[in-house]
């Protein structure tokens, strides 16, 4: 049920009164369209009454500019997040909180105050309309959310397997399956910094367009950490290629490093990967044995998708293991609604976290 108070209108320049009746939804992607777009965003000032500050950032100011990147940015509590993917911005700003945790008796815990940032993702969906990797999705948006804070989210596996390599510094700690535009892997490497994590080229972000490895490149520099993330074009889809990037970092598989790999792996809306995942032999399983450590215990898969119908990730059932491939169990699921990834409609939201991890 709408609120009526929610959609009566702007005592100023606001929404009109014939937008009663339209849903959260419509009435957020028509504030981002008049307000925020790079395409329409007009120059003045007003007050921002009542309900309607669920439009913007929770820490945005009540008068506002809207040139104000706090008014326009996409952040856990606004409805911001509906207008993704917005095909034609060239960039999107995201807020983001970050904290950093100490590891006590067994347990993470909150350690100082919270540290509030703003990334600048650029995007190519005004220059290469119909290219899904050039723009941010709701699915990739969830997951950088979860990474830039893993306690919040249910996943503190990411930390843990942070704190795993912590003192190595050699290969890297995890990679990300079809960057895009690489804000998860940017996410990350903020959550790294926080925790006192500096190595450099600890991520690996791979995506097969030439095109998204230049924004992942381009993003990860304009937001700190560029030093951070090796971008790599890779066809994760093609054994050959996951083969070579593994035996490139951590060395040919049968020599003395045939136990290592990466302690986390990470993706969102991997069509060609997600794709009856419920069989062994489905393409997922393959790419995960090749690229996750087979030695270390936390190593761990996160990965973000639609959490119903035919494309919902599912673990197959093992009566016996054939192929060769090692099998996997998920952990646990993890609702967008942590993050208020509400539907336009104000439903429950359409996307989850899937955890996993080897079967032991």
């Amino acid at each position: 049920e709408i609120s009526m108070d929610l959609l009566e209108p702007f005592s100023r320049d606001g929404f009109p009164p014939e937008n009663i009746g339209k849903t959260r939804g419509t009435l957020a992607i028509e504030h981002w369209n008049e307000r925020c777009s790079y395409f329409e965003k007009k120059q003045y000032n007003y007050d921002v009454p009542g309900e309607f500050r669920a439009f913007l950032h929770p820490l945005a100011p009540a008068t506002l500019s809207s040139s104000c990147s706090q008014y326009c940015a996409i952040a856990p509590g606004s409805y911001n997040h509906l207008v993704l993917p917005a095909l034609r911005e060239p960039r999107v700003n995201i807020s983001l909180e970050f904290r950093k945790f100490a590891f006590e008796n067994g347990n993470w815990i909150m350690e100082g105050e919270r540290s509030n940032g703003m990334l600048d993702i650029e995007q190519e969906g005004s220059l290469r309309m119909y290219d899904v990797s050039g723009v941010l999705w709701p699915a990739g948006y969830l997951l950088g959310l979860c990474l830039a804070n893993p306690i919040k989210c249910g996943v503190p596996e990411v930390l843990d397997a942070i704190r795993s390599k912590s003192d190595n510094s050699g290969a890297p700690i995890a990679i990300e399956l079809g960057s895009g535009v690489g804000f998860p892997s940017v996410a990350l490497a903020k959550t790294m910094k926080h925790q006192g994590y500096f190595h450099s080229h600890a991520i690996v972000a791979t995506d097969s367009s030439k095109a998204s490895c230049a924004l992942i490149i381009q993003n990860s520099y304009q937001n700190g950490v560029g030093n951070m993330i090796n971008v790599t074009e890779l066809n994760h889809m093609e054994y050959s290629s996951l083969s070579n990037l593994r035996e490139h970092f951590f060395g040919n598989f049968i020599d003395e490093k045939i136990g290592e790999g990466f302690n986390l792996i990470f993706g969102s809306s991997l069509q060609g990967l997600f794709y009856e995942t419920s069989k062994t032999n489905a393409k997922l399983w393959r790419t995960l044995d090749a690229l996750l450590s087979k030695t270390d215990p936390n190593a761990v898969v996160i990965l973000s998708h639609v959490r119903s119908g035919n494309e919902r990730i599912e673990v197959p059932e093992y009566k016996h293991n054939r192929g060769g491939f090692a099998t996997f169990e998920c952990i646990r699921r993890i609702s967008g609604d942590t993050f208020d990834m509400r539907t336009r409609d104000d439903n429950p939201s359409d996307f989850e976290i899937v955890l996993l991890r080897r079967s032991h």
